[in-house]
């Protein structure tokens, strides 16, 4: 049983299975359509972190960024989804960066109330604004409405999933298959790279010769890089925020993305050129005018 502590107007209550303590409080000034008073419960490990996520409720019913269920549409709510989940850290912030990016593509349904949608108004959403991505695109539009409906009929908002009856359309564009350069046009990409003036042609090299991914190049720091050893550190890598700004994430994409690696003679060269005089804790690849590229 949770055991209850008294908090003046709100209480606390600690749950012994889920480890968590709750907090409610009754919302200054809010009452429901029976002119009750609202109450509701935050969770957190600590007293301070109830507190805090309270005071950021009370903020946000303060000033108007609290929907009801009626009026909560497509885009409100799948924003909200996404913004818990970067919360709980279940997701990061590149992460939800791109699913910032997929909820604007449901731009000509993203206004709709949920409680209005219906399984034909998905169906046709798909099939006349969406054929023309990728597949792969398709499936991101797909999965993420399918997570905003699933968990709208768990929040009690409606009473069925509409996507249930909806079917994921094929793109339209014809499959192009990914292969891997050929020898030859590998060696015609190198003499590109390295003779003629094309912008960011040392990071694609090391990219190209390492098999790092491009934000795994430009996370790295002189201090990343063993000359002596032939070794690169890779730890960490660039992302970008929820406005599209860059910066470095404490972690690879990918926990197997954490590793070491060895490097040939032609790779130390490059970074020998390019890590000479260097800070160790700087950046090995920035803009000209000393910014994260």
């Amino acid at each position: 049983m949770p055991k209850k502590r008294s908090n003046g107007d709100g209480s606390f209550s600690y749950n012994d299975k889920k480890k968590v303590w709750q907090y409610r409080c009754t919302i200054p000034g809010e009452f429901d359509e029976n002119g009750k008073a609202i109450r509701k419960a935050v969770y957190g490990n600590t007293k301070d972190e109830c507190r805090k996520k309270m005071k950021e409720l009370i903020n946000m019913y303060a000033n108007g960024t609290v929907y009801s269920a009626d009026d909560l549409t497509i885009y409100i709510y799948g924003k909200q989804i996404i913004e818990k989940k970067l919360k709980l850290n279940k997701i990061q912030s590149q992460t939800a960066h791109r699913e910032f990016g997929t909820l604007n593509m449901m731009q000509p349904i993203y206004g709709r109330r949920l409680q209005d949608v219906t399984p034909m108004l998905l169906q046709n959403f798909l099939i006349d604004y969406c054929t023309e991505y990728s597949n792969s695109i398709i499936d991101k539009i797909f999965r993420l409405l399918g997570r905003i409906f699933r968990n709208a009929v768990d929040d009690k908002l409606i009473a069925e999933n509409p996507m249930k009856r909806v079917e994921k359309p094929k793109s339209s564009k014809r499959e192009v298959k990914v292969r891997a350069l050929t020898l030859e046009e590998q060696t015609e990409f190198v003499r590109l790279l390295t003779t003629e003036d094309i912008p960011y042609s040392e990071e694609m090299l090391i990219s190209l010769f390492t098999g790092m991914r491009m934000g795994e190049v430009l996370a790295l720091t002189i201090s990343d890089i063993d000359l002596d050893g032939g070794y690169i550190n890779i730890h960490r890598t660039m992302a970008t925020d929820d406005k599209g700004n860059p910066f470095i994430n404490d972690q690879t994409k990918t926990d197997t993305g954490m590793r070491i690696i060895k490097v040939t003679e032609e790779v130390k060269k490059l970074l020998a050129a390019i890590c000479e005089n260097r800070s160790k804790h700087e950046l090995v690849f920035l803009r000209p005018d000393g910014r994260m590229i």
